[in-house]
């Protein structure tokens, strides 16, 4: 049985939100650093995900929702942008959605073309990724910008806290000392 009840929502997603919910924010979660700058797309991204890549993550950096645990779902984002790109303009070129071919008994048969699978499938990814980042138009109706951003980007915890995500993977936990 899965997780009940609604994704959980990152922190900073839920301050830029204004916490609508009310709820004590969680202060253990860790929190990855920043890219130290823009970091440049991968070598093998097509011109279409590398143009998205350097449109979008200065703003996702900017508002502390890319961090480099999340470089690899934002690759995926670019990814499937130009997947998506490059099959509506296949699709557009050839001006039909379907194939059209003959059988052996002579009977003409019509098929969806293989880009519409492919349009599809990479919507999905793209809606699912905006959710994750609050980047549908819906989210963002939802959030408050805080007064301050940091102009880079930089993580506002320093290496080894006990909220910073080195923290995390280097076993450092939050102890309760009220208990000792």
């Amino acid at each position: 049985m899965g997780a009940r009840g609604p994704r959980p929502e990152p922190t900073n997603l839920k301050v830029l939100k204004g916490n609508p919910g009310k709820r004590p924010l969680n202060e253990s979660e860790p929190k990855p650093k920043a890219p130290n700058g823009l970091p440049d797309p991968p070598p093998y991204l097509d011109s279409v995900a590398k143009k998205e890549w350097k449109r979008l993550a200065p703003e996702l950096i900017r508002l502390g929702l890319l961090t480099i645990a999340d470089l690899t779902a934002f690759e995926t984002y670019c990814l499937a942008y130009g997947r998506l790109v490059a099959a509506t303009k296949t699709l557009k070129k050839s001006k039909s959605m379907f194939y059209e071919y003959t059988n052996k008994s002579g009977a003409t048969n019509f098929v969806p073309r293989p880009e519409i699978a492919v349009i599809q499938k990479e919507s999905l990814v793209i809606k699912a990724f905006c959710a994750e980042f609050g980047l549908s138009p819906a989210a963002r109706t939802r959030m408050e910008a805080p007064t301050i951003l940091p102009a880079s980007g930089a993580s506002q915890m320093p290496d080894g806290n006990i909220n910073s995500f080195e923290g995390f993977l280097n076993g450092q936990r939050k102890r309760n000392l009220s208990s000792s």
